[in-house]
């Protein structure tokens, strides 16, 4: 990382003051000579300036003021011009601000110390560029190999040293993983509640594109070292979901964010990948049901097609029904996620205006409990929907 502090000493110069500041990093190196530059500068730029329109100690109080306030890394004043040594009211301001500031003697010419920054900001930037290149292959691979979101999740937690998650377009955790520490429960609520708020304006049309749609959340306990970034799998309309990643230390850097904003394609492949297959499941199981309930199947054949499912020799059958018609299009997948989540083996089809789902009846599963349980999760006014097991 190249600092006010680093590049001084690699050029054999000393800090005159702002040494607690000195290790802050420098984005970019800027020449000028206007007595305001700041409207030019957007803020960690070093400033190198010989101060010809400085020409009173008022002047070089506020031009130091004005760079300490845009928040740049420094000042590298040149001498041998308007002035043979630093400004004392200058150096004063500046000590006063913890601003640093370093002497450029007539000999060193400003190209040397540009030439030195620039070289090592572009070997920074592609060293990320390197990294960055070497986890998105690793990403691209665990989805290659099917090896999960929970290892896509983990692989990026790992690499952005902190804790990241997957969220619903509603907030609800789909995966996490994290390197050291948890997400805090209030900032996650925080999270999950502007998540909900975001992915409705989308969905709505009120919000603008969705490239507009992340944001770094601003709860004090993970304030400046997070972001949310929105997943969309049809690219177009409200993210069907969004990553959320918090360092456990310190604030993301160009490579945590480079990683992000890239991983933000692979849980977008991986996510379609499970749609797809679960879209095949259960096609598979809307068969296997017709096909029983035609009574032709012998009960070994049931019990043969059923096996897959996660469903024994004792079977329940748990029936839903919308009071205004059929049940919402959702319906079907949150109900195959609330059994999954329950640990019971189900085979979930819409049948005829029901959603039904098989169920494995071992002995410390009550179908009617499960019913209810079900219904509770799956429609917004539990009233609406009726259920029998």
């Amino acid at each position: 990382m190249l600092t006010v502090r680093g590049l001084a000493s690699e050029m054999g110069l000393e800090l005159a003051t702002g040494a607690d500041g000195a290790d802050a990093p420098v984005r970019w190196v800027h020449i000028s000579e206007l007595p305001d530059p700041t409207p030019w500068l957007s803020g960690g730029e070093l400033l190198l300036t010989t101060g010809i329109q400085l020409d009173t100690d008022r002047r070089q109080r506020e031009f130091v003021r004005l760079l300490a306030g845009h928040h740049l890394a420094g000042l590298g004043f040149g001498t041998g011009f308007d002035h043979e040594t630093l400004p004392a009211a200058l150096v004063e301001e500046a000590a006063q601000l913890d601003f640093p500031v370093f002497e450029v003697p007539y000999e060193l010419p400003f190209i040397a110390l540009t030439e030195k920054a620039f070289t090592r900001l572009v070997n920074e930037q592609y060293e990320v560029l390197q990294r960055g290149i070497a986890i998105h292959k690793r990403l691209e691979r665990l989805v290659l190999e099917e090896s999960g979101l929970d290892e896509v999740v983990r692989a990026l937690a790992a690499a952005t040293g902190g804790a990241v998650c997957v969220l619903s377009g509603r907030g609800e955790t789909i995966s996490s993983k994290a390197f050291r520490r948890q997400l805090p429960d209030g900032a996650m609520q925080q999270v999950r509640e502007e998540v909900a708020r975001r992915s409705e304006l989308l969905s709505s049309g009120t919000a603008r594109a969705i490239e507009n749609a992340e944001f770094a959340p601003d709860h004090p306990d993970i304030a400046g070292r997070s972001l949310v970034l929105p997943v969309s799998l049809r690219g177009r309309g409200a993210p069907q979901a969004w990553l959320v990643a918090a360092r456990d230390a310190g604030g993301l850097g160009d490579f945590e964010r480079l990683i992000l904003q890239q991983a933000v394609t692979v849980v977008a492949l991986e996510l379609m990948r499970q749609r797809a297959m679960r879209d095949t499941e259960r096609r598979l199981a809307g068969d296997v049901l017709a096909e029983a309930l035609t009574g032709r199947l012998s009960d070994e054949e049931l019990a043969m097609r059923l096996r897959p499912f996660g469903i024994g020799q004792e079977a329940a059958v748990l029936v839903f029904a919308a009071m205004d018609g059929a049940p919402a299009p959702q319906a079907e997948a949150e109900l195959d996620r609330f059994l999954a989540d329950s640990n019971v083996g189900a085979l979930v089809a819409t049948r005829e205006r029901l959603l039904c789902a098989v169920v494995d009846a071992r002995d410390d599963v009550d179908p009617i409990a499960l019913a209810g349980r079900a219904r509770e999760v799956i429609a917004e006014d539990p009233a609406s929907l009726r259920a029998a097991a």
